[in-house]
């Protein structure tokens, strides 16, 4: 927990802040000698006075210069950095991890890569956090659920990483919103199965989705769909360093001197 900022290259306005001190210098009053005959008519003024003004136009330069801290504070909005910890009372956080396996997938190495970042993933959670798989394209598949009657090791982190290394391409497009929504299905049903709560009581959960991120994969009319507050995404990309999009664009028949197509 701490304190961060949305946008901290506001800070750089912090060198306004020496507007006020050079107003400051270059407002001061000049005192200019004047010649009297006979000061007997001019009162005294009481030094105490004179450092008191002085001291007040001090005290107005260091407000003007809080009022421009202020504004570049403000510009930066801060917030309060809080980990969110998605865990039950045993101290166990829930976590599917979502690997895309669709077409575009089986480029060199990135297939590879994903698996790598799956793992990884895996490596870094705590040991008493759950975790399932979830291989998705066209349609998702549950190949490593987070708790099961008949399987022991369900939601371990060795059945995450064998369900992982398992992983193929298919030849199906990707599909990324029937994904999340069994996700969202797979991790509240866990979460009702342990006791009855609200949305707003739910602890946090976490879905990591691995993938290439095509944009077909999330049409436009399917936009309006959210995750709940509940659940927290992860994005992880994986791609190649150097891609280059191609597509059939026409196809044609000619014919040969010998007749053929």
């Amino acid at each position: 927990m701490g304190l961060s900022f949305l946008v901290p290259f506001f800070f750089a306005g912090l060198t306004l802040l020496v507007a006020p001190y050079l107003i400051h210098q270059i407002r001061r009053p000049e005192r200019e000698p004047l010649r009297f005959s006979s000061l007997l008519f001019i009162p005294d003024a009481p030094r105490e006075v004179i450092e008191r003004r002085r001291v007040q136009h001090i005290l107005l330069m260091l407000l003007r210069m809080l009022l421009l801290a202020l504004l570049v504070v403000a510009f930066s909005r801060p917030f309060w950095k809080v980990l969110a910890l998605g865990q039950d009372e045993s101290g166990a956080s829930r976590h599917l991890i979502l690997v895309d396996t669709s077409y575009s997938m089986g480029a060199k190495g990135v297939l590879t890569e994903a698996k790598k970042k799956a793992e990884r993933i895996v490596s870094d959670l705590g040991p008493d956090d759950r975790v399932g798989v979830v291989a998705f394209a066209g349609s998702p598949r549950l190949i490593a659920p987070l708790e099961s009657e008949s399987d022991t090791e369900a939601g371990s982190k060795a059945r995450a990483l064998e369900a992982i290394r398992s992983l193929e391409v298919t030849e199906s497009d990707t599909a990324y919103l029937p994904a999340l929504r069994m996700a969202q299905g797979v991790l509240h049903t866990v979460a009702d199965d342990e006791e009855e709560t609200l949305e707003a009581d739910r602890p946090i959960s976490y879905v990591h989705v691995v993938s290439d991120f095509q944009r077909t994969g999330m049409p436009t009319r399917q936009r309006g769909w959210k995750l709940p507050s509940s659940i927290e995404l992860h994005p992880v990309h994986v791609s190649q360093e150097k891609t280059s999009n191609l597509a059939v664009s026409d196809v044609g028949f000619k014919a040969l001197p010998n007749g053929s197509m």
